[in-house]
Parts: structure tokens; sequence; C-alpha cells
């Protein structure tokens, strides 16, 4: 097997261009109106009765408030005035202050918009007034999390509060410490379990309806919301044999499960799943159910569909290391829920850090999602602690994006008007945006698309009036859209990735069927006593497709980084609606960069050819990758795509606007040398010293004469830790072509109290020449890549 070729390694440039920045001639707002509008939207937020802090001995009786700006608002400035807690995408800053606080600031804005401020900072703080738009109260209805209306409180139930980040370890004790003793005035209450630390505060309890509303109103409490319950999609099982499949013999990939239990004595299982282990280890689980069996057979095998078809010979299986995190809940059909003692993202911490400690393991699936869509403003400590562990642990996960249900029926009862009428416009509603932990920034986020669009029964004939919702290849009826939660205009990129998790079925009585085998996605059952296999639906069943292949990519190079086991997927990618089926922004926000493919992940064959790279860059670095392309590639007049993935992994901070301590991007350019390009990619003086000196000069970018459109364009790749984006040309220059990787920290990780000295990333190029595949376009790279190597060493010589 042909495996892929390294990507020369890249030239440093000397320092980093910085980005423009602000617009300073930006016109301010009326201060005779904004000022007094302002003045008057404070008073009405301070004085709001709804979101008045409860006066119990213990609790900070401050109150939060969320300024709602046009723009980046001085950090420094305003922390000078209010403590700051958090900052969202959409310029919105959350501050906690007690009452002189917010007497100072209303003093401040009422001095603005008479025009009498002065003294020190004043146009520092005139600057940040004047980007300030709007201020609301954050009160009860803002904490309240999803699903929290629909508790009965007919008993006190299990929730979870979560608490705004904080700057250390003692001050989230500290506010831990003021729920704890609100809850405390509440008889009946019980605390279950807590996470002290700054970044995912968040504390267990059973509440009663009074408790709950009595938190609502703490101000250092981000959130409320029930304690999850994933939802598990309902199978349907098939009668087929597992004895009737030719099994290979395991290969050398090795892959993570973290889910419900696993059936490891299943046929298609024994010996394969080589340690399961419950998390916490001392909580007694009860019998599992299916998800977690499902979850891993499509683990080990990948498919099993094109046996069913008429191979009768599976792939070659995975082995698996299963961690237990979910059983069935007792008290809600078709819920999973995680052990009520412990915290679901410490379980899952726990589980990671087993299986890779442990067992080398070094690709995650975690079929996990919250049965709600994002809803901000923060992302959540589920999600920050899967960013957080892929960084740590140089691991990838594997999530999947989650399943909407509220938009597929408008009456509440089987109805399907929602499913026929408005698919699949539904699914880039607010209510079925991807769900935590799918938001996180470095994991692999995968959608799921329908394979087929051919109901059957149990005999294997199609019922007469009964239809797919979804066409093949098309986005699944139930499967969550992004964006994912970013600053940038496009926000990131989720879901990543896509692949079969099955469809819906209209019958012939008008009613929607979840669990029709002929649209579902085979997998194994989880009582291998009574049957084999099981249909299924949902994107708990894409994950798993998608991490076969990284597990694969893992195995074929035990030396990649997670960064370049993520690039490798997401460039063998390609996507599986029909040409001119969906709007390309639907299919960006539904499918993402498609359906990744094994074989284009882990080889190079005859007309295709990668090349990739796996290295560290400055923070605020550019580098610059020579692109050894061959003759035949470049001189021929045909059909051919040239293709960069890249992918790192940046630190992240949950209560910070941009949640990723830095951004990359990619040009591909030509025609101009590398001392060129150092030029130009390299420090550039700023807009004010231009002012100061006009002879200064400021270098332009190179222009489409010298650097390529690619696709996606930057607008839509920067928010994200992932991307692929490709150029598709008959022709091209036979000129030196040369990838520009540059990174650019954000300002809060270039403080002197954050250490952020190296990024990671990994960079790869693919070239294919689709029509001509009988080229031997590898040799012909390998043959270049040499002769390029020995002009580089050339040039260093000199």
């Amino acid at each position: 097997m042909p495996e892929h070729l390294p990507l020369p390694d890249p030239e440093p440039v000397d320092g980093h261009r910085a980005p423009p920045g602000f617009n300073p001639d930006r016109p301010p707002p009326d201060r005779d109106r904004h000022g007094p509008a302002l003045a008057a939207e404070l008073a009405s937020a301070v004085a709001d009765p709804a979101s008045a802090p409860p006066v119990v001995e213990g609790v900070d009786p401050s109150r939060v408030l969320k300024l709602r700006a046009t723009g980046r608002l001085s950090v420094g400035t305003l922390r000078r005035r209010l403590p700051l807690l958090a900052e969202d995408a959409h310029w919105g800053y959350y501050v906690l202050a007690d009452d002189d606080q917010l007497r100072e600031f209303a003093e401040a804005v009422s001095g603005y918009a008479e025009g009498s401020l002065s003294g020190h900072g004043v146009p520092a703080l005139i600057t940040m007034l004047q980007t300030i738009e709007g201020i609301e109260p954050y009160g009860p209805s803002d904490r309240s999390g999803a699903g929290l209306a629909e508790l009965s409180f007919d008993e006190p139930e299990l929730v979870d509060i979560l608490v705004w980040p904080s700057a250390s370890v003692g001050e989230a004790r500290g506010r831990l410490a003021q729920v704890t003793a609100a809850i405390r005035t509440i008889e009946g209450s019980a605390e279950i379990a807590s996470d002290e630390r700054p970044a995912s505060t968040v504390l267990r309890a059973r509440l009663s309806r009074e408790a709950v509303e009595l938190v609502l109103h703490v101000a250092v409490v981000e959130k409320v919301r029930p304690a999850p319950r994933p939802l598990i999609e309902p199978p349907e099982l098939r009668a087929a044999d597992a004895r009737d499949l030719a099994v290979p013999p395991p290969g050398d990939a090795l892959l993570g499960v973290i889910d419900d239990g696993v059936a490891a004595a299943h046929p298609l299982l024994a010996g394969l799943v080589v340690a399961h282990q419950g998390f916490p280890s001392t909580y007694g689980y009860g019998a599992p159910g299916p998800h977690g069996t499902n979850v891993a057979g499509l683990a080990a095998f990948g498919d099993f569909e094109e046996a069913f078809a008429g191979s009768l010979s599976l792939p070659v299986p995975a082995r698996v290391i299963a961690a237990r995190v979910l059983e069935p809940d007792p008290y809600l059909a078709n819920r999973n829920r995680f052990a009520d003692v412990a915290l679901p993202h410490e379980a899952f911490e726990e589980a990671l850090r087993w299986m890779v400690t442990e067992h080398g393991v070094r690709v995650v699936v975690a079929a996990i999602a919250d049965p709600y869509g994002f809803q901000g403003p923060l992302v959540d400590e589920f999600t920050v602690t899967v960013d957080s562990l892929v960084r740590e642990l140089d691991v990838v996960i594997v999530t999947a994006c989650g399943n909407v249900y509220d938009g597929l029926t408008s009456d509440g009862a089987g109805g399907t008007a929602n499913a026929v009428r408005d698919y699949p416009g539904y699914l880039t509603r607010d209510v079925a945006r991807v769900a935590e932990p799918g938001t996180a920034a470095l994991a692999l986020t995968v959608g799921s698309v329908a394979r087929t669009d051919a109901p059957a029964t149990a005999s294997g004939t199609t019922p007469l009036g009964y239809r797919a919702v979804a066409g093949p290849g098309m986005p699944s009826p139930f499967s969550r859209s992004g964006p994912g939660p970013g600053p940038a205009s496009a926000g990131s990129q989720k879901p990543d990735l896509s692949h079969y998790g099955g469809n819906l079925v209209i019958t012939d009585h008008g009613t929607l069927e979840w669990h029709n085998q002929g649209v579902g996605s085979i997998t194994l059952h989880h009582q291998p006593a009574a049957r084999h296999f099981a249909a299924v639906n949902g994107t708990s069943f894409a994950a798993p497709r998608v991490a076969r292949v990284a597990a694969e990519v893992a195995a074929t190079y035990p030396d990649a980084s997670a960064n370049l086991i993520r690039a490798l997927v997401a460039l063998s990618a390609r996507r599986s609606a029909p040409e001119g089926a969906l709007p390309d922004d639907l299919i960006w926000r539904t499918i993402g960069y498609g359906i990744p493919d094994i074989d284009r992940a882990v080889q190079s064959v005859g007309s295709r050819v990668v090349l990739m790279f796996d290295g560290e860059i400055d923070p605020d670095g550019t580098h610059i990758h020579a692109v050894p392309l061959p003759r035949d590639f470049v001189e021929a007049s045909t059909s051919r795509t040239l293709r960069v993935a890249y992918a790192f992994d940046p630190p992240v901070r949950r209560q910070r606007r941009e949640y990723i301590a830095g951004k990359m991007r990619v040009d591909l350019v030509h025609g101009l040398d590398p001392l060129t390009i150092a030029e130009i990619y390299g420090p550039q003086p700023s807009w004010q010293a231009l002012r100061a000196d006009p002879s200064l000069v400021r270098q332009s970018l190179p222009d489409a004469s010298h650097r390529y459109q690619l696709t996606p364009g930057v607008n839509r790749t920067l928010g994200s830790t992932l991307a692929v984006q490709e150029l598709r040309r008959t022709q091209l220059p036979d000129e030196a072509h040369y990838l520009v990787v540059a990174h650019l920290r954000e300002a809060w990780a270039r403080t002197a109290a954050f250490s952020y000295d190296r990024q990671r990333y990994a960079v790869v190029v693919e070239l294919v020449d689709e029509e001509r595949p009988g080229l031997d376009l590898y040799a012909a790279a390998r043959t270049e890549l040499t002769a390029l190597r020995a002009r580089l060493r050339g040039r260093a010589g000199r």
C-alpha cells in the first residue's frame, strides 16, 4: 500500500503580519440620543424586580448585567468599573456588579450623556460607552436551561447548576459556597456532586421547585438545567444470523467507545472488546440498553450494509476499548442517563484518561449529545472538557451533532407536516442547532445523511404508500445543523463531517416511522440471544463510522498527531448530496465536508497523491511550505483538483468571546520566490505608523495573479480548528507553488499570565487528476519531491 508522501519542512518567516484591526474612521453614535438611552436601559436593568438577587446569608447580592456591544470592548477599561464574568460570540459582555459599582457606572453613563466627563482614562471610557448599544438584566429566564420547564417537580428533581467561569480555584469554591448556602435554606434539597475547577464549575443537586426558583436568582449561577439524559434512538430488529457472514481477523486499528455498556459476548464482538470498565468505578450500573452495543458494532466494523447487500464478507474489524458512563433511564423511555452520583464531564474525563494511559487509545467515539441544541451564551463544561483533553492528551474525539425531534412534527402526535412540507428547511432553525458537546472546537463532530430511501418490511418488501423523507446522500431528517459557536462571520464549521445514520419514513397513514429497517442504519443488537442485528436511526450511528476511519489512520501512521489524523480524515471526505440538490449554505450546515473514506485517508494511489506535514509553529508565526507539483500534473489540460486540509489544537477559554486562543489560515501562492513571500507575510507597519510616516509602505497580500482563491473562503474557515479548501483547475501555471500557513493569537492569549509558546498543527495537500486514472502521479510526485529537497538544500547552503 503506497503511503502518503511527506510535505517538505517549512521555512519560518521572521515575525508575522498583523491584521489591519479596528477601522478608526467608523463614526461614533449620536451622544445626545445614545447617552440618555443607555442611562435609561441601565436604570431599568438595575430596577428589574424579576432579576433581583435573593436575600440569603452567604449569597452575594450583586446583579449580573449583559452589555450588548457593536464591537470589541476594552476589557481593561471595562474591568476597572465592572467585574467581567464572560463574553459571548455576539459581542455580549456579562458583568457582575454590586450596588456601589452600579452607582459609579451609572454616574459615568450620565456624565457621558451630558458631556461632562473629565479626568484620567476618559477617552477610553467614552470609546467603550460609544460601543455599548444596550444594557439588559441577566435573570431567571436567562439562567433557565433547556428542558428545565419540562420537569414536573412532583418530587425533587436532579439538576446541574452551572456557575460562571472563575479566575481561580479559590474564587470557584467561593461561588459554589454561595449556591450551597442558597440551597440549604430550602428543606429537602440534597447536594450530590460538584466540580470546583474554574472553567467547569458545576454543582449537581436534587432540588424542589422552590429551591430551583431560588437558585435562578443567584448571581454567580450561569445556568440551571436538568441532569443530562441523552436520547437513544428506537431500534428495530433485523432477522439475520451473524454466522452467515465471513469475519476477517482484526487488524491493527484500536479505538475507544464511551457510551452505555457493550454486549461483549455478541458473536461479532467476541474477542474484539479487549477491555471494558464503568465510570465512576464505584457506581453499580444496571443492565445495559441498546445504545452502547449499537455504537460499538459500527466502531468495530464501520459498515454492515454491504455484507447484507450480497458480499457476505464484513470489513476487517478494529479492536475496541469500552467505557461505560450511561445506562437506560428507568423513569423515561428512550432516554439514557449518566450515573446520578457523578458529574457527566468528570465521568467522561476519567474514562478517557483510562483509555489513553492504560490502553494507548488514540481515537475515541463519544456519541453522546444533549437533547437540546446549543443555546449559549457560553459552551458548557462538557464541551470545554472535551476540548481541553484533546489538546492535553493528543487524542481524536469523535462526537455526534445530536438529533432534532421538535421540528419533525407540527401536532406533537406523530403528524408529519413539518417532516414532509418543511424538509430540509427546519434543519436550519435554532431548535435544530448542533447540541453539546458536538460544539467542541477540537472534536470531529459528525452529522447524519441517508443511505437509502427505500422503506421495507421485515420480509424485505416496500409497503405501498410508504416513502422516505430524505433522498440518498441528503441530510437525515433528524440530523442537527451548524454553525457551531464562534466569533467568525460564519461561526465554526459544525458538523465537520457526515456519514450514514439512517432515514425516516412516512407511512401510508401519514405518520412518521422512526425504525423502518429498509432505511435504518444496520448494526449489532445488544441482546444477541434474541437477535444479532438491529436497524437504528440517529447521528449516534454516523459518528462511529467516522471514528473507524480515524482509527485506521492512527494505525497506519502511528506517529501521527491528533491534528494529522483529523486533517487526513477530513481530506478524504466527499459530499454525498446530489449536485444541485441543496443550497451551498445548507450543505455546509448539515453535511460539512462530507463522508470520509478509509482508502483515501490512508493511501496514495495512481492519479491521487497526498503530501503531509505534522509539526509546530510559533504563535503569531508564518510558515512557507514548498509544494512539489509534478510536471505531469501542471502541464496537462485536464480536470484537476488540489485540496489542502489543516488542523490545529489551540487552548480554549470558556468565558472568552474568542473561545479558541488562536486562528490559522492558509494561502496557496505561485510565481513568487520565498524571500518575496516572507517580505509580504512578515511584519508590516501599523496603520498608526503609516499615518505618522507616509513614506512607509504596507505591502498588499498577493492578488489573484499570484494567490489562488480557495473554496471555501477564509470567512467560513477562520473560526474553526479544522478546514479543507480546494482549487479546481484545468490549467495551472508552470511556476513554483508555496503554501503559506499563518497563525494569529487572540489578544487574551498574548498576556503574560497565559503560557502559549508553541502551536501544533498539521497540513496535508492532495493532488488529483480526475481525467487520467492511469497516471502514476504518486511516482511523479515522489520524483519531484526528491528534486525539490535537493534544491532546498542547495539554497540553504548558499
